[in-house]
């Protein structure tokens, strides 16, 4: 089971503390950083009633997705010591997040998303401020979304069946995005499938309107606009579907001391994030972790160097 891996890459990251709200113990949890706190799901649901004035009632644990953004309501009586509070996924690899997320950074930016086009669902850091903490509440669905037990990507994306924006002003956004996009490739020649999935955020971003706030990208791209907040995008967490999109199939990683480098190009990266290759049987894990031993990911697995 890769969680181990998970575990060492936070706690290489000692100015952060990890708390792990979970119904099952984390094994081998003995850091000082890592904090563990049983939370039933029907702690959880209590809780999340309670601070939400909304009966909730999750009982997939994906659903608990949808909920990230209200984490800084739920869970603040534990984070008022806390300037800052986000959200992770577990399934990923942590390099030293101080070299990517600088003091001048939190102090100039009240949200942090390690995605450059839209919210991340894996990880944003939200200003522990109770205007920030109740964003989530101008979607104008947020509601609906909390009582309902479907998973519906409230903490990044609702995708919708209809655009927002009329059919000229999407083909006027294409060109737009085109010029805008391959000006930074230097007109290179680029995917289609990431041309697609970039375009969506591109023009999710200028066509923004406040009675069309589904999801926290939305919400928070609005606050945004109208300079209520400030918000910093980059893309400081690679993941295997980014490759994918990008047909570079030979991705390869390497863990040593805390830094995690991109050995394709020799750069260090804030995070790589398995999200898909995990789930394939051809995907190994070493039996056991060997506390700050370098490590490597590729497409097969983990691999002690």
């Amino acid at each position: 089971m890769w969680l181990p891996f998970f575990l060492e890459s936070c706690a290489f990251n000692q100015s952060i503390d990890w708390l792990f709200f979970s119904d099952h113990k984390i094994p081998g949890c003995t850091n000082k950083n890592i904090n563990y706190q049983l939370l039933t799901k029907d702690k959880f649901n209590k809780l999340a009633t309670e601070k939400l004035e909304l009966r909730t009632s999750v009982n997939d644990p994906y659903k608990l997705c949808d909920f990230k953004p209200a984490y800084g309501k739920i869970f603040e009586d534990y984070l008022k010591e806390y300037n800052f509070w986000g959200y992770s996924d577990i399934d990923l690899i942590y390099g030293n997040i101080s070299d990517f997320i600088t003091p001048d950074i939190l102090l100039q930016y009240d949200i942090i998303s390690t995605y450059s086009g839209f919210i991340s669902g894996p990880l944003t850091i939200y200003r522990n401020r109770n205007d920030i903490n109740k964003l989530f509440m101008q979607a104008v669905n947020y509601s609906d979304v909390y009582q309902n037990s479907c998973h519906f990507g409230f903490d990044e994306n609702i995708r919708h069946k209809k655009t927002c924006g009329t059919f000229i002003q999407e083909k006027v956004l294409m060109v737009s995005f085109l010029y805008h996009y391959l000006k930074i490739f230097h007109f290179k020649f680029v995917k289609m499938k990431e041309l697609k999935y970039q375009f969506q955020w591109y023009y999710k971003r200028n066509s923004i309107k406040q009675g069309n706030l589904f999801d926290m990208t939305d919400v928070i791209l609005y606050s945004v606009k109208k300079g209520k907040i400030k918000a910093y995008f980059k893309e400081i967490m690679l993941s295997d579907r980014h490759f994918e999109r990008t047909r570079n199939n030979n991705w390869f990683f390497s863990w040593r001391n805390g830094i995690l480098v991109n050995k394709d190009s020799g750069e260090k990266i804030m995070a790589f994030h398995f999200i898909d290759q995990k789930k394939l049987q051809s995907f190994s894990v070493p039996p056991e972790i060997l506390t700050g031993v370098p490590f490597s990911i590729t497409k097969k697995g983990f691999k002690y160097e």
